[in-house]
């Protein structure tokens, strides 16, 4: 029984190119008749093969026939040299044309085999006339195999004395089945599963007398005999009947096709052509039907239109296509094919394909490093190895973001070209090392990933997928003041004055006087891509500041920004983004941070701060700040939202898909306003920071250095939390002098003093605990009541 595996086709099917090579093809026809000698005792001449008879004893010819009179046992008898055609044919037909003069139990008419000097060792085929009861047998028997024997029930009739008849004996391998006809009709047959070969080259082949048993020579006249090889069919065997001794039935047309068709093909749909050929001389053949049976049939089809006419000693093609469809595997069906031959019926070849497939084999994953993240481009290889038996054809190769983020599939580059360079061959047990190169570009962190997708002609992996790691060592010092990368001013165009990173425009949104215009409505249609997934790979702490006009109050979850990598669903998502409102009381904006590692962090607890205006300019200021583990959000230079995180910026990868104006993912529609200016920061802007450029404006960067503008009033611009405290590390604007206290709160509204927290300028500022999930400090003026 075949095995296949089914397996899903691709699109590189279409790029398949093979060839169809004939593995075996058999000359011997399905089920051929053939007359290979004949004997008509006019003399003992065999007019059709070269097997001449020798007469024994008193055997004799006379008037037309050959008269064996009795007699002992292989005494008088005749003799052939026919052991090579046994010896050559899985079926074989003898036909007798033949008078009994008396009744004579198992005396026979013929027999064919090879004595031994024992049962057990000797081959033989015989037909006997005559064994007790009267009843006539066919016997065949093999070395040391069971004799199979007509003997069983039902049981033919007895055959007469002095009437001349025809005795037709017909051994068919094809049916499995030995059948004795007398007169052209059938009158006995048994089960067989033999061929006639099995016998071999027959020494002892006897027309009167038995091989090997002690039966006495028959007494009887033999007017004529046949030998075919093939198994003669009835109407055949009818037709002989009728013509009798004198002349056999014209056969004419004569149809002739192979046995076994067998081919193998490299997986491809392609086609069989089955030679017929008309063996008549007279006769025109026209092949009238085709059936395709067996299990696999229902890959084949019949793309010959019928009927297909052959003229007399010509050939055609008959054409059958097959489709595997991308499975694999060895199939078969068997092909009956219906003529106006008067004397086959229909024909049976057996076709046979296998179909042999390339199988890739790849690393199940590679890993390489570690790589300092300031090092120049790294070049590593991917063992790629075909150990199928058909050719494999490596289309493509590239690195794709894959199915879970993060990922840093941007780095690694494919050094063959394969559009410029065409694909790649590979023998069967041949294979390759697949460069490829690493950038580590200033990535963070201790691991880099891509994903090596091979797209081949493998039909049960067409396209395979390799994670790729890169261990990362980090050779950058700290950032301690950040940097601005990014700056899109919109003042004719969406041009990146810092970092290149030109804003891709989509749908309906546009730039005009001096802002980013959001049309809103739609989703993921309206809004600005902007290819910054490198400087989020590249942070630790993260700025993004915009000046923005909402168009309503009314976008629920809408986001005015959102960065990071789309996966298989959220949960497997890395992403930052801003929402304008949200769905908890005060619909608050909202901060988020999220990676599969860590979840999502929000800034969505309570307290939370009123939702943004509409139709007015809000300066928003969102800190992920990784050293202080705190996720901030200013409005006005203002703090008015926090967060604890622990995390840093890097840990989403190179983002994909970065939106101004859309979700990256969700059902969110985009949003609607307009922004004047955008930046995004390495590193976190301290709160005198943020408050120095929201003075500055969106005309002019801030001088990050610098107290914050106006009176010169206290500013907190840096703050730590270290073993449950909160640390008051960098505070401006203290006079010499003066004393002050800290105050403390869980909302903007309810400070409170901190008992023993005053201090002078100069002098060690006090902690505060850490309490809470959220808290905030100020510093006032005056002794600590």
């Amino acid at each position: 029984m075949n095995q296949h595996r089914n397996v899903r086709r691709a699109r590189v099917m279409a790029r398949v190119v093979g060839t169809i090579g004939i593995v075996a093809f058999s000359p011997v026809s399905a089920s051929a008749q053939e007359l290979v000698h004949r004997w008509s005792f006019d003399t003992l001449e065999d007019s059709v093969g070269n097997a001449d008879i020798t007469l024994h004893g008193n055997a004799s010819l006379a008037s037309g026939e050959l008269v064996i009179a009795g007699g002992p046992v292989r005494t008088n008898y005749a003799s052939m040299e026919i052991g090579e055609t046994i010896a050559s044919t899985g079926s074989l037909t003898v036909e007798t044309w033949f008078t009994m003069n008396s009744a004579q139990e198992w005396s026979k008419l013929w027999m064919f085999g090879t004595d031994s000097g024992g049962y057990g060792g000797t081959p033989f085929m015989d037909f006997t006339p005559i064994i007790p009861g009267g009843l006539p047998s066919i016997g065949y028997h093999t070395v040391n195999g069971a004799e199979i024997t007509t003997r069983g029930e039902p049981v033919a009739p007895s055959l007469p004395t002095g009437v001349a008849m025809l005795a037709t004996v017909v051994f068919d391998d094809a049916a499995d089945q030995i059948r004795l006809y007398r007169d052209g009709q059938l009158i006995d047959s048994v089960g067989w599963a033999g061929t006639i070969s099995q016998l071999g080259n027959t020494a002892h082949n006897f027309i009167g007398a038995p091989v090997y048993f002690g039966d006495g020579s028959i007494d009887a006249r033999v007017n004529e005999m046949r030998v075919w090889t093939g198994a003669l069919t009835d109407a055949h065997i009818a037709a002989n009947a009728a013509n009798g001794p004198a002349t056999p039935a014209v056969h004419d047309p004569r149809i002739d096709v192979p046995a076994e068709f067998s081919i193998e093909t490299g997986g491809e749909a392609g086609s069989i052509t089955i030679p017929i050929t008309n063996l008549g001389t007279t006769g025109t053949l026209q092949v009238t039907g085709v059936t395709i049976t067996g299990p696999d049939a229902d890959f084949f089809t019949t793309d010959t239109t019928l009927p297909l006419v052959i003229a007399p000693g010509g050939e055609g093609s008959l054409e059958l296509g097959f489709n595997f469809d991308g499975w694999s595997g060895e199939f078969g069906a068997q092909v009956e094919i219906t003529s106006n031959d008067p004397f086959s019926g229909p024909k049976i070849t057996n076709i046979a394909v296998k179909v042999a497939l390339p199988d890739i084999e790849v690393p199940a994953g590679i890993t390489q490093g570690p790589v300092a993240n300031d090092a120049a481009p790294q070049t590593f290889t991917a063992l790629v190895q075909n150990v199928g038996q058909g050719e494999l054809i490596l289309f493509d190769a590239e690195f794709i973001s894959g199915n879970v983020a993060p990922t840093h599939f941007q780095q690694f580059k494919v050094v063959r070209d394969f559009i410029e360079d065409g694909p790649l061959y590979l023998a069967p047990g041949e294979s390759t090392e697949l460069e490829f190169t690493f950038d580590p570009s200033r990535i963070l962190g201790t691991l880099a990933s891509g994903y090596l997708e091979i797209e081949s002609s493998d039909y049960t992996s067409p396209v395979l997928t390799i994670p790729v790691t890169v261990e990362l060592q980090d050779s950058l010092p700290a950032t301690t003041t950040p940097v601005l990368e990014h700056r899109w001013s919109f003042a004719s165009d969406a041009s990146d004055s810092e970092g290149g990173a030109t804003a891709e425009l989509l749908g309906e949104t546009t730039v005009s006087g001096g802002s980013l215009v959001l049309p809103g409505g739609g989703l993921r249609t309206n809004m600005a891509s902007i290819p910054v997934g490198l400087t989020f790979a590249r942070s630790r702490s993260l700025t993004i500041e915009a000046w923005v006009t909402p168009a309503s109050e009314d976008q629920m979850w809408r986001k005015i920004w959102m960065f990071g990598t789309p996966s298989t669903g959220p949960f497997a998502a890395t992403y930052i983004d801003f929402s304008q409102r949200s769905d908890i009381p005060n619909q608050s904006p909202s901060l988020s941070f999220r990676t599969p590692g860590r979840g999502e962090v929000v800034t969505r607890g309570e307290p939370n701060p009123p939702m943004l205006p509409a139709n007015v300019e809000s300066h928003l200021v969102a800190v992920y700040d990784s050293e202080n583990d705190v996720i901030s959000l200013y409005r006005d230079g203002t703090l008015i939202d926090s967060v604890g995180w622990i995390g840093e910026m890097h840990e989403l990868g190179i983002t994909t898909e970065n939106y101004i104006g859309a979700a990256l993912l969700f059902g969110d529609a985009d949003w609607g306003g307009t922004i004047s200016e955008f930046r995004i920061w390495n590193g976190a802007l301290s709160a005198t920071q943020v408050a120095s450029s929201r003075t500055a404006g969106t005309e002019v960067l801030p001088d990050l250095t610098a107290p914050p503008a106006g009176d010169g009033g206290l500013a907190i611009a840096k703050l730590a939390v270290r073993d449950g405290q909160i640390v008051l590390e960098e505070v401006s604007g203290l006079r010499a002098g003066v004393q002050y206290h800290l105050e403390t709160g869980t909302q903007l509204n309810d400070f409170v003093p901190v008992a023993g927290s005053t201090f002078s300028a100069g002098g060690t500022i006090p902690t505060v605990p850490a309490v809470g999930p959220r808290r905030f400090v100020r510093i006032v003026e005056g002794a600590a009541p």
